[in-house]
């Protein structure tokens, strides 16, 4: 401890600081380290710093003002340098007093500003919390930051998990919680240009007369700024909540800034995760919101880039608020002009006329023609926008917030409210062999690739169901732009490598054939039922993935930087009996988690049926949760992939297939013929 001084620590490799605890009975600071409130800085620069299980704690004091700062670190100005910062379990407590003012600030770190530079950041289970506390007035925040003034963090993979900013079992009125991960009376600034910024499952909540709470991810008092052009920024599972007054932003508030959002892909998966900020929200990237969220912003609402929405089958009539499964744009002027619509979601895969409803927008009229802008629709055939009024939005009315009075103004001044509807035309297709190009539309060239089903040349247009045939020889496929299609197909005998620039969203993804993708794809429900699949790109299966017997799943884990399937939160992993995993490129006596992210996980792969191509290495396989990790076993022996028999041969053909182009050039460079006749029959190292 030094006081009112700087701090500085630098190291060659490590710097750990764990299980530290600074215990007062009126104030407590810096569980770790105290370098002063005012003038006293902290700056640690290592290859990697850890900061685990440091606790602030103020216990058992009945008068005065009672504060815990910093589970980790109080200082007026906190800088981290490293490759990878890990700070998990820390926190700042104050327990059973009974003083005037109570206030929990910074699970890790309480400062005036704090700046963390490093290639991972990862924050989890951290938090600030008042309980148990019987008079006065409560404050919690920053689960894992609080600053007086600023927070920047840089990095290529950020990720917020976890924290909770919360006040209970209060016995007076006046509580309040703030930023669930982190809290700033400044700005928020978060960088990571070729990579992820996460917050998932973080949470400010309080309850009690008087009480509120804002933030459940972030707030910040001057605006968020977070940027990840080449990846990704998703919130998940973010939720603010009050009992009895007023819960905003279960992913950000800001009381008086604005909050800008640019990625590749911008996600916001579950209703808790709604924005509420007094100035504007702009949003560049493909922008999904989940169905039943809310966006709220007296400065004005604008999303360019793929706007993905969950559509629902049309509601009749005017209806309220809650009787819609939709999100909510409500903003003076919302301005959807440079979007470009993608319905995704629970969609019927049939073809045919539909009228689907998939946004509410509330703006006000004084705006003029500028106050609803409405998005491209140019990618669905014969697409035109309908609408329907929707009743008064009171401030009950929004899923899973509380609006405060100062929000509830914003909706005073918004008198047009809206039921926006596509409706469009959906056909069923079959790729012509040779059309190279997947597009949305007529192309440049004016060639058709596809054939419709009275066997007319036709074009793509977006949610369409597309099936990939039988083509006798492999097949490349370049996605040119954003595609959404309702279904895909790959029958048996039909070999294609999907790639490309482009974004692919299905609905359902059945593969009977051969297909290997190497670009991020999403699908709703994928389906591996026959052939064989390689992954080099993440498949993302937020409703469930299913391998069937005799089928064969290649991933490229020489390729990936995170799991090759993802279920979202939300997806079902199924794998049966007799389904098989190769891993390309694997380092020998490396583990992987092969899945990560589903709700539930019915089966998976058996010992035997996970093996590398390169090592010739069996792997065990082993859940955690909603993932699935593969780890060597050290066994290099006659490898127990195919039964003897018919039941060989079958499950061989079936697999051997994409093994077998790849390792003859087929496919890609050409590779060691192990994968292949591994594929085939079982054989030690070095047979032929």
């Amino acid at each position: 401890e030094t006081v009112e001084q700087d701090f500085n620590v630098t190291a060659a490799t490590t710097i750990t600081i764990s299980d530290n605890k600074a215990l007062g009975k009126e104030i407590a600071k810096g569980g770790a380290l105290y370098a002063g409130y005012y003038t006293g800085g902290v700056s640690l620069t290592a290859a990697t710093i850890t900061m685990n299980g440091n606790i602030v704690q103020t216990v058992g004091n009945d008068s005065g003002e009672n504060c815990a700062y910093g589970g980790a670190i109080l200082a007026t100005n906190a800088t981290l340098t490293a490759a990878a910062i890990t700070m998990n379990g820390n926190s700042a407590q104050i327990v059973g007093n009974g003083a005037e003012l109570s206030t929990a600030y910074g699970g890790v770190i309480c400062a005036d500003n704090a700046t963390l530079n490093a290639a991972t950041i990862t924050m989890n289970g951290n938090f600030a919390q008042a309980v148990g506390n019987d008079a006065g007035k409560i404050h919690a925040g920053g689960g894992a930051i609080s600053t007086n003034d600023n927070v920047s963090l840089t990095g290529t993979t950020i990720t917020m998990s976890g924290n909770r900013a919360q006040t209970a079992g209060n016995a007076s009125g006046g509580s309040s919680a703030s930023g669930g991960a982190i809290d700033a009376w400044g700005t928020v600034t978060i960088t990571a240009e070729n990579g992820s910024i996460t917050f998932r499952g973080n949470s400010a909540a309080t309850a009690g007369a008087d009480s509120w709470a804002a933030g459940g991810a972030i707030f910040s008092v001057d605006g968020v700024t977070l940027t990840a052009k080449n990846g990704t920024i998703t919130f998940d599972g973010n939720s603010v909540a009050d009992a009895d007054g007023a819960a905003v932003g279960g992913a950000i508030y800001t009381p008086i800034g604005s909050v800008a959002l640019e990625a590749r892909r911008i996600e916001f998966l579950t209703e808790t995760d709604s924005v509420v900020t007094k100035g504007s929200f702009t949003a560049a990237g493909a922008f999904y919101a989940a169905p039943r969220l809310s966006f709220i912003a007296l400065g004005g609402i604008k999303v360019s880039g793929a706007l993905e929405l969950e559509g629902a089958e049309y509601a009749e009539g005017e209806k309220t608020l809650s009787e819609l499964e939709l999100p909510v744009f409500a903003s003076p002027v919302v301005d959807l002009g440079d979007a470009e619509l993608r319905l995704v979601g629970n969609l019927p895969a049939q073809a045919g006329e539909r009228r689907v409803d998939f946004a509410v927008v509330a703006a006000s009229s004084s705006s003029g023609d500028s106050a609803i802008v409405l998005p491209q629709i140019d990618g669905y055939r014969e697409g035109a926008i309908t609408s329907d009024n929707v009743t008064a939005l009171d401030r009950g009315d929004f899923p899973s917030i509380a609006l405060d009075e100062d929000t509830a103004e914003i909706l005073d001044l918004l008198d047009t409210k809206k039921k926006l509807t596509l409706n469009y035309a959906v056909k069923e297709l079959t790729w012509k062999p040779g059309g190279e190009t997947w597009a949305v539309g007529a192309v440049a060239d004016g060639k058709k690739r596809w054939i419709d089903a009275d066997g007319a040349d036709d074009d793509f247009y977006l949610n369409d169901l597309v099936t990939f045939p039988e083509n006798g020889e492999h097949e490349t496929v370049t996605l040119d732009g954003n595609i959404v299609a309702e279904r895909m197909n790959v029958v048996e005998g039909g070999m294609y490598t999907i790639t490309g620039g482009g974004s692919l969203t299905l609905g359902e993804l059945n593969v009977s054939g051969v297909v290997e993708f190497t670009r991020e794809v999403t699908a709703r429900t994928s389906v591996l039922a026959g052939g064989a699949m390689m992954l080099s790109a993440p498949l993302n299966s937020p409703g469930s993935f299913t391998q069937k017997a005799d089928t064969g799943l290649v991933i490229d884990v020489g390729k990936l930087t995170q799991p090759a399937l993802n279920g979202r939160g939300t997806g079902t992993l199924t794998i049966e009996s007799g389904a098989m995993l190769l891993l390309l490129n694997e380092e020998p006596g490396q583990s992987y988690t092969v899945a990560s992210g589903f709700k539930t996980i019915e089966s998976v792969w058996v010992l035997g049926d996970v093996v590398g191509d390169s090592s010739s290495e069996v792997y065990r396989v082993e859940v955690d949760g909603g993932s699935v990790t593969v780890s060597p076993t050290g066994f290099y022996g006659v490898l127990p992939l195919i039964p003897s028999g018919a039941a060989a041969l079958t499950r061989a053909a079936n697999f051997g297939v994409l093994a077998q182009e790849r390792a003859l050039g087929l496919t890609g460079p050409a590779e060691t013929p192990a994968p292949a006749a591994l594929g085939f029959m079982p054989m030690e190292p070095g047979k032929a």
